[in-house]
């Protein structure tokens, strides 16, 4: 163009390209939205972890398996945020366990503001199934009684999440057993659009059982059935592993602490074989000696090892269920009188109505919805015991709460209380007695009430306990029963406490991931309490010396963090199997060898896990972030938008020192734009300190004004495309191109086309070189961006090229935009397609 509008001149029309220029490099070269402001913490593996998956077609199904606490919730929030960006019209159900839904809804909210409506037992819930867009869904309701037609028929669902999908069961060789759960997720998948999106999600996918796990596969397979191309389906990464935006690790280590051995003494021992016999026995003489089950004679085990009240307890409903006793009974009325204060209620509680809340407890258990619940679970066998055995072990068990059995592990918790000084603790035990007994111990020795977890609260006193141990100025003890372990977040302590120890060791793995997560500041410290004389001590020696000694190769800093991940990886009914179906008294050399057996296969299996899906993990690790920055962002804001630079501001990290992770004061440069104080840089979604008194915000470019300014420069009013510049020694060095004359750019926009629908996949800024010789040179990503930081601020020229210059950068242009539109073979094959815009031309005169 030799000629120019009237008004115009060539250092406006250079500058409205060169602001061009900038706003298309901050947008294009920004591929994981680092520089977007979020409520939520922008955790690079969390970022990279979605923009891996939208920009793979073939990823419509995926199992995300990362470790628990790498903040699961917020990757399929952030997940949902870019998919309705893209089409707000698609559905959305996110099934979970009923004790998480009201958790996630509050995350996708408050941290992702997404208007995610609630489908739960009770009046608590807010959506309508058939019609809301967005819905969180309790999987325990979707699957009782006449519900699951009723969510089938709400569909079609384009988008389905399935939080903690372990809990999807198919134990047919290949397939055709599958739990109520598993049939309504591959009803709903099989109702879903040819374009839908399926989404597993779980840190214990596994489960150490191989039949289970590649059941839980088929459902991501394109035919429901081959596993062929599952593989690259499976994204599983380890705390070990991940990296914050600086390649710093995210997580501490964990400290495992020997076990405490508490003896209860005789009384207690005797009692406690008498239970194992109890499970043992015939059957009303019966000569086929039909017992119970070995994994139902281990949860009365477990109950009994975690206390004394709550082995009474187990065999308090033991009776209502199996023998139908009702208080007319002597030793049950006494035994019954004898738990008060029981799960809440007064200690002087009439034993009538103690009688009637333990039947209607009971009734929940088999008729469950959406309860959760801390009661045992029920077996199907056709099984009762022997009623004198069983009233002699009620009188036993009301006995020993009046000795120092009671009491006798709590006392020993106290060297652990002490030692941890004014740290908040964590305590984990399976039954709500056990929790009820603790707290009241806790409240007696140190004045203060302890939150509790425990299964018969709503969502909202759950919630409400968790966010007043949080807080700095909340109470020092958490005790929860098995109800907290999944999907609470407990990272204010990293001190936790096994009060009893599951013979499931994922629940193990569970409960210390309520405190091992993203926000831990130092190494996590775990306690466990074991009863001298119960299968847990064996069972754990047992487990560590043969995993220690399979595992002597590596790193022997890692033991803690292997023997978690190798034991989530053993089959818990096997091994309850072993245990329970011991005799009494310790484990003897063949059920020492059958646990050998299991932590060798479940090393095994960890290994080929763990070499199968790793790769897909470091694929996203490798992802692009982008090269625009946070200086690029200020750059750009303090010419176009006025904005000026102002002190530091104050932002709470942290960094490792000496194998913990330590506070500290990271400082950001700020900006004062529009009436407001910003931080700009990345804050993690952390609170920011305030500056001078004034409030300081986290500055991103989705912000509506930071919005407005680069739309408002990318599309500007009057007319944009070339800009003079002068060449001088910064755009030389950044170049290393000989004898420059100008340089082009253009937007590629990558689009996927499936089933009639398009959707932007990437969005990319490409520059070339052009040299007096004709040459072509296209930029590489680091080049172009320092070649963009410096032309941005180069001089400008009032004087237009030559009419040589121009001519070759038109042919040029004319070259590159067929050659950036044309789709590779493959490409073509997928369906992707490149649109291509000139974006800015540059010529150095």
């Amino acid at each position: 163009m030799d000629a120019l509008p009237e008004g115009d001149n060539w250092l406006a029309m250079s500058s409205r390209t060169l602001a061009r220029l900038h706003a298309a490099y901050l947008i294009a070269e920004d591929p994981q939205r680092r520089l977007d402001v979020h409520k939520a913490a922008t955790l690079m593996h969390q970022v990279s972890l979605v923009q891996h998956i939208l920009t793979d077609p073939n990823l419509k199904k995926v199992l995300i398996g990362d470790e628990v606490g790498l903040g699961k919730t917020i990757e399929a929030g952030l997940l949902i945020r870019r998919l309705l960006d893209q089409n707000a019209a698609i559905r959305v159900l996110y099934l979970a366990p009923a004790r998480l839904v009201s958790n996630v809804v509050n995350e996708l909210r408050d941290k992702l503001d997404l208007d995610a409506r609630k489908w739960s037992a009770g009046n608590s819930g807010d959506a309508r199934l058939e019609a809301d867009r967005l819905v969180v869904a309790s999987i325990n309701k979707a699957v009782f009684g006449d519900n699951p037609k009723m969510v089938v028929n709400s569909g079609p669902w384009d988008v389905i999440f399935v939080d903690e999908c372990h809990h999807l069961s198919d134990w047919g060789i290949s397939g055709g057993k599958p739990n109520q759960s598993f049939r309504l997720v591959q009803q709903l998948v099989n109702c879903q659009p040819a374009d839908g999106r399926l989404f597993l999600m779980s840190g214990t996918p596994h489960q150490g059982s191989e039949a289970r796990f590649k059941n839980l596969l088929r459902l991501l397979a394109d035919d429901g059935q081959t596993l062929e191309s599952v593989a690259g389906k499976v994204i599983y990464r380890t705390k070990d592993r991940v990296r914050d935006w600086r390649g710093q690790p995210l997580f501490p280590s964990r400290q495992i602490n020997p076990p405490i051995v508490v003896s209860l003494g005789g009384a207690y021992e005797k009692w406690y074989e008498g239970i194992c016999q109890l499970y043992d026995a015939p059957t009303n003489g019966s000569s086929s000696r039909n017992r119970a089950t070995g994994w139902a004679k281990g949860q009365a085990l477990q109950w009994a090892a975690s206390s004394v009240q709550a082995g009474l307890g187990f065999l308090v409903r033991l009776s209502l269920r199996r023998l139908g006793w009702d208080i007319t009974h002597k030793t049950l009325h006494d035994a019954i009188g004898a738990l008060r204060p029981y799960r809440g209620g007064p200690a002087d509680e009439s034993i009538p109505s103690l009688y009637a809340r333990l039947l209607k407890q009971i009734g929940l258990q088999k008729e469950s919805d959406d309860t959760v619940s801390d009661l045992e679970e029920l077996d199907d066998e056709v099984w009762t015991p022997d009623p004198v055995q069983l009233s002699e072990l009620l009188r036993e068990g009301i006995a020993l709460l009046q000795t120092e059995a009671a009491d006798a592990k709590w006392e020993a918790l106290c060297k652990v209380i002490e030692a941890a000084g004014d740290e908040k603790i964590v305590f984990f035990a399976q039954p709500v007695e056990t929790v009820g007994v603790v707290a009241t111990f806790l409240k007696k020795r140190f004045g203060v009430d302890p939150a509790i977890i425990i299964g018969n609260q709503s969502d909202d006193e759950r919630l409400s306990q968790v966010r007043q141990f949080q807080s700095p100025e909340g109470p020092r003890f958490l005790v929860s029963s098995r109800a907290g372990g999944e999907g609470l977040n407990m990272q204010r302590a990293r001190r936790l406490v096994h009060l009893d120890v599951p013979w499931n060791p994922m629940d193990l793995e569970q409960r210390v991931g309520r405190v091992h997560r993203f926000g831990s500041r130092k190494t996590i410290i775990v306690d466990t309490t074991v009863v001298a004389g119960s299968r847990e001590v064996d069972m754990y020696r047992i487990a560590r010396e043969k995993l220690a000694l399979i595992s002597s190769q590596l790193d022997p800093e890692q033991f803690e963090i292997l023997f978690s991940r190798v034991m989530s990886l053993v089959p818990p009914k096997e091994l309850e199997g072993v245990i329970g179906g011991a005799p009494p008294g310790p484990l003897g050399l063949q059920e020492s060898n059958a646990i050998g057996k299991l932590v060798t296969e479940g090393f095994k299996t960890w290994n080929s896990f763990d070499d199968t899906y790793r790769h897909e993990a470091e694929k996203i690790r490798a992802i692009d972030p982008g090269a625009a920055s946070w200086s690029d962002l200020a750059t750009f804001l303090t010419r176009y938008g006025d904005a000026s630079s102002t002190d530091d501001v104050g932002l709470p990290t942290f960094e490792f020192r000496d194998d913990e992770i330590v506070a500290v004061e990271e400082k950001l440069p700020a900006l004062e734009f529009g009436s407001k104080i910003y931080a700009c840089g990345d804050t993690g979604g952390l609170p920011i300190d305030s500056l001078n008194g004034r409030s300081v915000y986290s500055l991103g470019l989705n912000l509506p004004e930071v919005t407005e300014i680069l739309r408002s420069r990318f599309i500007p009013d009057k007319l944009v495309g070339c800009a003079l510049l002068r060449l001088d020694s910064d755009i030389q060095s950044a170049l290393n191109v000989e004898s420059i004359i100008g340089l082009l750019f253009f937007i590629r926009q990558t689009i996927h086309y499936e089933l009639g629908n398009s959707r932007e996949v990437a969005l990319s800024l490409v520059g070339v070189a052009l040299s007096s010789s004709g040459d072509v040179t296209e930029l590489t990503s680091d080049r172009q961006a320092e070649v963009v930081r410096s032309i941005t601020k180069a001089q400008r020229s009032k004087e237009p090229a030559s009419p040589e210059i121009r001519m070759k950068m038109k042919a040029v242009e004319n070259e590159m935009i067929p050659k950036l539109r044309m789709p590779s073979d493959e490409e073509i094959s997928r369906g992707i397609r490149h649109a291509v815009w000139p974006i800015a031309a540059i010529a150095f005169v």
